[in-house]
């Protein structure tokens, strides 16, 4: 739910293990002279005082830079969970009895927040020093192995790949879980590397928070009915209740909160929220049993096969720095193989690979302009195919390459250079069913964004006709500016402009898709009365009405920040007249501006009130 917030945390601590890694590996090159087994052991001894400075060193780094990351995951998830604009709505509405106001007063959620810090810290205090003390068994043990295998006459060589090959399988362990039955027998145990250990406390911990929040605000403002967040990958035995609204005082009957194997228990996502709406029971449940039972076995299956995708990428990197050149090829070569093995999973699946769960150091983003311009090359079919799959979005490249290549190569190479530039929706899509199709369009439309209902799936599509020739798509493109049908923008951007105009579409729907979540009352109202409409025309305007209601309200924070810039801002001439059709093509066209390198009044103000929407 949060693993934006807490994105950098983990990547510090997944930086820490890799120089961990590479500082226990530079002690044992595969080519280093060996005399004996003995004087090899006393020689890795003597060295482990040198380890031990460098192993203090990187976790004091590290520790250093968690406080002020948690502080500030803490108080973004904080304030995301208090949802105080729709507490204030249900005050207004008549659907609670005591101001919402108090829970400010009281501090309420601050004091949880600051309780849960001083938890969070503590547990990172035991698991640094658990880090150091697991570092230095690991690098002990490898001594330990290797000097006993080569004193029975396994050669050096030998014995060295293997201890390696074994940290590469483990990494540096620092917690073991242990799973018991109801008898109390061991019947599974879990063992966690320095990466694994930091994800999992983290999430555990700002799942506890997040439902101790509105566990609390429901406390305090006497909320009698909680509805029970609902997920597609559900643990089996949290299916009976997710998705269901309940009575306040049956939360910890009903989902067994705050025990193991139950709401808040390791790896739950769950949380409740106060609801304010008709419904009672299971009559918001979306999900059947058999899906979210399918979804969570295909889930299973894919960590297993990103947990093999980075066992062999750590041991590609191990054997590198061991100067083992031939096991490097042969690590090199597995990962490709486990890579290729994932890939046709997710994709005869229909998943969404995450690459963030490959990955053995610190994901680091790319800037800017790093692939994008980088010696203006046409990309292939699947080049393409492989910059939009890595952003978690489906290419149909069966559609896709019936367009101009050049086209689809500088679109997609654009497409990806926006989602990098703005982590908060890389993110956002990495939770919902996006893809990226070329499509028979209407005859004046040349791309657009579609969504469902819950903004949960959603289409990036291109038109086959429109983009059929080079060419006659610049010549479109320049004549849409001359009559200033769209706004201005620099010729680099020619062929471009369009796909960032339907990106400008794609944050927008993440505005509404955030509104909804936040008046949940409101939204399910209005999504029961779409969903029983008489006709299909009947149920569209129901949901446009809606959503027009929010774009109108940001279309106007816009046109202020603009006014506030310049008093005598004019708005029609700033405004392309796709532009003015309705406040959807407003905010689209004012990114397009913003982005395409000759941002006017509009695009400048567009640009503050991105900023000021953390983006």
């Amino acid at each position: 739910m949060y693993e934006n917030a807490l994105k950098k945390i983990i990547n510090i601590y997944s930086e820490l293990e890799t120089k961990l890694l590479d500082e226990i590996v530079k002690h044992f090159n595969i080519n280093e002279e060996f005399i004996n087994s003995d004087y090899w052991r006393l020689e890795k001894l003597q060295e482990l005082g040198l380890l031990n400075q460098n192993i203090t060193k990187y976790i004091a780094e590290a520790t250093k830079r968690t406080p002020e990351e948690i502080v500030q995951a803490l108080e973004k998830i904080g304030k995301d969970t208090l949802n105080i604009n729709n507490l204030n709505d249900a005050y207004k509405g008549g659907y609670l009895k005591i101001d919402p106001s108090t829970l400010v007063q009281k501090q309420i959620v601050q004091n949880l927040i600051e309780h849960s810090y001083y938890h969070i810290t503590d547990r990172f205090l035991e698991i640094s020093n658990k880090i150091e003390g697991a570092t230095r068994k690991t690098y002990l043990d490898i001594v330990e192995k290797a000097y006993l295998q080569t004193s029975t006459g396994i050669t050096y060589q030998n014995a060295i790949r293997q201890a390696l090959l074994e940290l590469g399988d483990k990494g540096i362990t620092t917690l073991t879980y242990k799973t018991v039955d109801d008898e109390g027998n061991i019947v599974g145990i879990r063992n966690y590397d320095v990466e694994g250990t930091v994800r999992r406390e983290l999430i555990t911990a700002t799942h506890n928070l997040t439902n101790e929040i509105n566990k609390t605000v429901a406390e305090e403002l006497d909320v009698e009915y909680l509805y029970l967040s609902e997920h597609v990958r559900c643990r089996p035995q949290h299916f009976p209740w997710q998705g269901t609204i309940i009575k306040r005082e049956d939360l910890e009957k009903v989902t067994k909160l705050g025990q193991v194997d139950g709401m808040g228990g390791p790896n739950c996502k769950h949380y409740p929220t106060p609801y304010f709406g008709t419904a009672r029971g299971k009559e918001l449940k979306k999900i059947s049993e058999e899906e979210a039972t399918e979804q969570y076995e295909l889930s299973q299956q894919q960590r297993y096969l990103e947990r093999g995708v980075r066992k062999w990428k750590r041991k590609e990197r191990i054997f590198k720095t061991a100067d083992d050149k031939e096991y490097y090829q042969k690590c090199k070569d597995k990962v490709k193989e486990w890579q290729l093995r994932n890939k046709e999973f997710t994709e005869n699946h229909n998943l969404r690979r995450d690459f963030t769960r490959e990955n053995v150091e610190r994901v680091t983003k790319v800037k800017n302009d790093g692939i994008i311009q980088k010696n203006n090359k046409i990309l292939s079919l699947n080049e393409c195919k492989g910059l939009i799959e890595k952003q978690n979005i489906k290419f149909w490249d069966n559609d896709l390459k019936q367009i101009d290549n050049k086209l689809l190569s500088e679109n997609t190479q654009r497409l990806n250079e926006l989602i990098e530039k703005y982590p908060t929706i890389q993110e956002y899509i990495k939770n919902k069913n996006v893809k990226f199709n070329a499509l028979n369009l209407s005859n004046n439309t040349v791309a657009h964004v579609a969504t469902d209902i819950d903004i949960k799936n959603i289409e990036i599509s291109l038109s086959k006709s429109k983009y059929k020739d080079y060419n006659d798509f610049i010549k479109m493109e320049d004549n849409e500016l001359a009559i200033k049908h769209c706004m201005d923008r620099s010729d680099k951007y020619k062929s471009t402009y369009t796909i960032t105009h339907e990106f400008g579409h794609l944050i927008e729907s993440s505005f509404i898709d955030e509104y909804n979540k936040n008046h949940l009352a409101e939204f399910h109202n209005m999504r029961t009365k779409a969903l029983n409409a008489k006709t299909t025309t009947q149920s569209k305007n129901i949901i446009k009405n809606w959503e027009s209601k929010i774009t109108d309200n940001i279309a106007q924070e816009i046109y202020e920040i603009a006014k506030s810039n310049n008093s005598s801002f004019d708005l029609n001439k700033n405004l392309s007249q796709y532009g003015k059709e309705n406040s959807f093509e407003f905010f689209a066209e004012c990114f397009a501006n913003a982005e395409c390198g000759k941002p006017n009044e509009l695009g400048k103000a567009m640009q503050q009130y991105l900023k000021k929407r953390g983006l």
